[in-house]
């Protein structure tokens, strides 16, 4: 019994001794694996640092040829626009216009000043003609103005960028005031214009970029309970109480590029952009009945300074004497809140995100669009026709996010000819080609009725190409910050490595096809990874991935003591942010050397 008692301990110390042997062996062979992947990592760091000392002279070369090569292009660039302005500084005196420069400060000034107190028509013609014949060129000034504002996006001057957009506000303002003037002759003299006896007053015309009904409530009959525009396409229904208040309706729909200019700025998190144009709600005070006095005729004047007297929606009046006698304490109290149900047709087709499309309607104490009071929306998205009820007399318009596509999932750049190249962005929803020739971008799809009608074979500055896609809901356009905007964080690169990348594909793109790299979210925000394919004239563009090779961009790469930015091949697949400079790999994408990119 001893003896067997014996033998297990004995048996139980050898199998302690084994295994502190083996752990012993495990932990030898781990420090033997560590030093030796630390002398390697070493001598590929040493024979990587002498090789970057070796070739650093060549290296030097190539920068000073990159940076030449940024400059011949920049002055190329400067040029070509030079010489475009000049041409169409020609073409204007030509043409003897008598729009001022945009970009000549004082003499924008002064037009804005003039035309500002400059009379449309006269106070005994009601019609529209005088300003039907001012809007062509007020429209083109601002789209003069647009297009500066794009060339300062585009340039990245902030400051010219800021005051171009305030000038075009302005300008867009104008317009509104003239077509207030202009509604209070036509209510003024509302007489003038045939209309059934017993009925409420109608007017409508439409302009290029401009549709426009009024109605004046003669008979305050609440059988009369629709405002129909059928040619126009604008109707309204009634609440009650403004079928039975003495008040006029103007609906305003404004379509042109540059119509949503005053909303730009908005006191939000969340931008929002006009999909269509914008439909300026109005109600004011229906003036007087015309008295004939012999030969005299007396008519209320609406506003001696021509600008309308709203009247704000829902009314507010008392409810019983009790409230009347309350009316100090309580002030006065809210009654028919009733809805109108307006529709009215955007673009067909657009490209609508239905996570964050709404009808909204502007508040100018807030300075941001909003969804209060605004309801029961209804969009039909192949003809364009909406329908929505609100109580809200303030301009109104269909937006979405300004960011909708962001962030992209993918995108590629491929030559397409001498200094072309093709662009396709594959955003959160629609997907974006475009080709970029002599500093413009030109449309290739999605192509819908009204894009084919207005960009289609013509060429836009970039930052003005994605301000016309927006109008129809391609929200391409770039964010300035990231407030308000769901990204993941880890995608974000930093502005010297999107520099560093910019410029460098920039001068690539003539040799190379250039795509997204699935690698790029597993580094950090100091790198960035590409898939490049070297372009052969006249042969397509493979899809094998095998025709693909990756590169990684490190723009604060150790190397000695100093922090350099290189570019290397790298595996496909096996990329994570310890990825490092691999000489085997090199020779197998056949590329011996490292690349130092510098701007």
């Amino acid at each position: 019994m001893a003896k067997g008692k014996k033998n297990a301990v004995d048996k139980a110390a050898a199998e302690e001794a084994e295994r502190l042997r083996l752990e012993e062996e495990a932990r030898q062979a781990e420090l033997r694996a560590k030093k030796e992947r630390e002398l390697k990592e070493q001598r590929e760091r040493e024979a990587f640092e002498a090789l970057f000392n070796q070739e650093k002279t060549r290296l030097d070369d190539e920068v000073q040829d990159f940076i030449q090569a940024l400059e011949s292009r920049q002055n190329i660039i400067k040029k070509v626009t030079s010489d475009k302005r000049a041409e169409a500084d020609w073409k204007k005196f030509l043409e003897c216009s008598t729009l001022p420069d945009p970009l000549n400060e004082p003499e924008l000034n002064t037009y804005l000043s003039l035309w500002a107190e400059e009379p449309v028509g006269n106070d005994d013609d009601p019609s529209l003609q005088a300003l039907m014949e001012a809007l062509p060129n007020a429209e083109k000034l601002c789209d003069d103005i647009a297009e500066a504002v794009g060339i300062a996006c585009d340039n990245q001057n902030l400051p010219s960028q800021l005051n171009l957009r305030m000038h075009l506000a302005t300008m867009r303002q104008l317009i509104i005031s003239k077509w207030d003037l202009v509604t209070c002759r036509i209510m003024q003299h509302y007489d003038h214009f045939a209309f059934e006896p017993n009925e409420n007053f109608h007017f409508a015309s439409t302009t290029d970029k401009y549709i426009f009904g009024v109605w004046g409530n003669l008979t305050r009959n609440p059988r009369h309970k629709t405002i129909e525009y059928p040619n126009i396409k604008l109707a309204m229904t009634l609440p009650k109480p403004i079928s039975l208040a003495n008040v006029s309706i103007r609906m305003l729909y404004e379509y042109g590029f540059t119509t949503s200019a005053p909303f730009f700025y908005q006191d939000t998190d969340t931008h929002m952009s006009v999909i269509g144009g914008v439909l300026f709600l109005d109600l004011f005070e229906m003036p007087e009945a015309p008295k004939i006095m012999s030969t005299m005729v007396i008519r209320q004047i609406l506003a001696p300074d021509g600008k309308l007297r709203y009247i704000q929606y829902p009314f507010k009046k008392t409810v019983t004497e009790a409230a009347e006698e309350e009316e100090d304490k309580e002030g006065l109290a809210d009654v028919n809140v009733w809805p109108a149900q307006i529709s009215y047709e955007i673009f067909p087709e657009c490209y609508i995100h239905k996570e964050s499309a709404k009808m909204m309607s502007w508040d100018d104490i807030e300075m941001c669009w909003s969804d209060e009071n605004v309801g029961d929306v209804e969009i039909n998205i192949e003809t364009g026709a909406i329908k929505f009820k609100t109580t809200q007399f303030r301009p109104t318009a269909f937006l979405q996010k300004t960011y909708a596509e962001y962030p992209f999932q993918d995108w590629a750049i491929e030559p397409n000819g001498k200094n072309r190249a093709l662009f396709r962005i594959q955003g959160s929803q629609n997907e974006l080609k475009f080709e970029v020739y002599d500093g413009k971008c030109r449309l290739i799809s999605p192509m819908n009725a009204f894009l084919k009608s207005t960009m289609e074979e013509k060429w836009f500055s970039p930052s003005l190409f994605f301000m016309h896609l927006s109008q129809v809901g391609l929200n391409f356009t770039g964010p300035q910050s990231l407030r308000g905007i769901e990204i993941d964080p880890a995608i974000i690169k930093s502005p010297v490595m999107e520099d560093l990348a910019v410029k460098g594909i920039g001068l690539c793109a003539q040799l190379f096809a250039i795509r997204r790299s699935p690698s790029n979210k597993q580094v950090a925000s100091t790198k960035m990874t590409l898939q490049l394919q070297q372009v052969t004239d006249g042969q397509p563009i493979s899809e094998e991935p095998e025709a693909w090779k990756t590169i990684l961009f490190d723009s604060s790469c150790k190397i000695g003591e100093t922090d350099q930015k290189i570019g290397f091949w790298v595996p496909e697949g096996e990329i994570t942010d310890e990825t490092k400079y691999d000489s085997s790999f090199q020779e197998k994408a056949n590329r011996v050397t490292p690349k130092l990119l510098l701007s």
